[in-house]
């Protein structure tokens, strides 16, 4: 996936370590606005139902769950970057809603790497507010 402005899962709550040497981050999740997804990820999100989830949230979290429980890596190519809108037109609280129904789908090794990475994710933000109020 590019680099995206205006998410809320930076690379400073995301990231796990940089390649060496090059551009390429390696991260526990990737914003699904824009990426790129191997087949076997592609066979697995066919299987999903988006029927009731009309705001597309949490599609990334499949996918993101879905490929670390297959040992694969998530990678941001750091030199590619996407403008994205800092707002919204449509209200987060129905979106979060949906998107809470739509990982219900989660298998039970996704729902694992699902809850690690939601985890990791808080942590890196309750720590990145510490520092900031210190």
């Amino acid at each position: 996936a590019p680099r995206v402005n205006y998410t809320f899962f930076t690379s400073e709550l995301t990231s796990l370590f940089l390649i060496n040497t090059s551009n390429y981050e390696i991260v526990c999740y990737i914003d699904g606005i824009v990426f790129g997804i191997s087949k076997l990820i592609q066979n697995r999100m066919k299987l999903a139902n988006y029927e009731n989830n009309n705001f597309g949230w949490c599609i990334d979290r499949m996918f993101a769950s879905f490929a670390l429980s297959m040992n694969k890596l998530l990678i941001v190519d750091k030199s590619i970057n996407v403008n994205h809108p800092k707002t919204r037109g449509y209200e987060s609280k129905e979106a979060k809603n949906q998107g809470n129904s739509f990982l219900e789908q989660l298998s039970t090794s996704e729902k694992i790497y699902d809850k690690l990475t939601q985890s990791y994710i808080n942590y890196n933000y309750l720590h990145k507010l510490n520092k900031k109020s210190n």
